[in-house]
């Protein structure tokens, strides 16, 4: 049987999204990140069924954006050659009566910064594209594997 939802029932809205840095958090604004098994591929051999496949491998992307004034607190704390440090970034949901759910970036680093600027009265953002090892989706290794935390 499926899961009924009520409209009385708590869902998960917005996150705790942090950066954390040399045992600091960081505050993040907007949080992406998706996991792909990459070449899972079927093997066919000699034969017009398949005979198994490959294991593949897991391709994860991220992309974070800060206020301005945490992105430069938070850049600052990397330093120089920023974008070759890594740091765990955790997103964090709950709603009173329901579980944590915790999602992890395992060792992310930096391989694009965007900033920019436009008329209105929204703060200044900075955007980063990250390029995490691995994602644990609510605590759980997609592949099974036990990994280090970076």
């Amino acid at each position: 049987m499926g899961m009924i939802i009520s409209a009385e029932d708590p869902m998960f809205d917005f996150a705790s999204l942090e950066a954390s840095f040399d045992a600091i958090d960081y505050t993040i604004k907007e949080l992406k990140y998706d996991g792909e098994l990459d070449g899972a591929n079927i093997i066919f051999a000699n034969s017009r069924r398949p005979i198994g496949r490959t294991l593949g491998r897991e391709k994860c992307t991220g992309s974070m954006t800060m206020y301005l004034a945490e992105a430069n607190r938070f850049l600052r704390a990397l330093g120089p050659g920023f974008k070759l440090r890594t740091f765990p970034v955790v997103s964090k949901f709950s709603v009173p009566g329901v579980d944590i759910a915790v999602d992890t970036l395992i060792a992310c680093r930096i391989t694009k910064v965007s900033g920019g600027g436009s008329e209105g009265g929204d703060p200044m953002v900075r955007e980063f594209t990250l390029q995490p090892t691995a994602i644990l989706w609510n605590g759980l290794d997609p592949l099974g594997e036990a990994l280090t935390l970076g």
